[in-house]
């Protein structure tokens, strides 16, 4: 079994990007890497990196997984609204490419998603939850749930998480959620999460200045 590597909330951050992405093993083939939403920075100055996520999908296909964020959504509408799609071919590609992208994605243990579900609507909540919760979830949910659940969209440093200014890594409740926006548009950091399949368990990472590389560290004990 292998490894599902997670990042959400990139917002035009390329550098940290490249940086998180020094952490992530896809070389196995079972390897997934799901990119929760929110590509683009909020001023929408940053198109760029739909380029560097499309080529990486290209290098790993099949193993790069991406998501709808909010941000992404808005910013399609944009360019459908001046009219940029007919004038401008890159455009043309990133429309097509951000309409294109699920809302979630679920495998036997976890909901990926960028904002969250309706958790009100228990195992029915792929039918119950509006398109605009899987993109636009506020304030976030905590607690438990059949299913643990990976989202991005509310900064981990944010009251309703760590309410920690400082705080920009993975923030887990202590049940079922994990929550990875790191503000990257302040803090210059794009948290990642792993899960190894064959063991059970969450990681993250931390990068040593020193050392010049990421150091793994478990989120939460073994799982069975």
């Amino acid at each position: 079994m292998a490894c599902i590597y997670a990042m959400s909330d990139i917002h035009g951050e390329i550098d940290a990007f490249l940086k998180a992405l020094e952490a992530v093993d896809l070389a196995q083939p079972e390897a997934r890497l799901l990119l929760l939403g929110d590509f683009i920075d909020h001023q929408f100055q940053k198109p760029e990196i739909y380029y560097l996520v499309m080529d990486l999908q290209r290098r790993y296909p099949g193993q790069v997984i991406c998501l709808l964020g909010n941000v992404d959504e808005f910013y399609a509408q944009a360019l459908r609204i001046q009219g940029a799609t007919a004038q401008d071919e890159g455009a043309r590609r990133i429309f097509q490419w951000i309409s294109a992208l699920p809302r979630f994605y679920e495998t036997e243990r976890q909901i990926f998603v960028h904002a969250g579900i309706d958790e009100e609507a228990g195992d029915l909540w792929r039918y119950g939850t509006e398109e605009s919760i899987f993109t636009g979830k506020f304030p976030p949910t905590q607690g438990s749930f059949e299913k643990d659940i990976i989202a991005g969209h509310v900064g981990t440093a944010s009251e309703y998480l760590a309410n920690d200014p400082t705080f920009h890594e993975v923030f887990w409740d202590g049940q079922s959620h994990y929550f990875l926006d790191g503000s990257s548009e302040f803090s210059h950091v794009v948290p990642v999460l792993k899960f190894d399949e064959e063991r059970g368990a969450y990681s993250t990472f931390s990068w040593s200045e020193a050392e010049g590389r990421f150091f793994e560290q478990l989120v939460e004990p073994f799982r069975t």
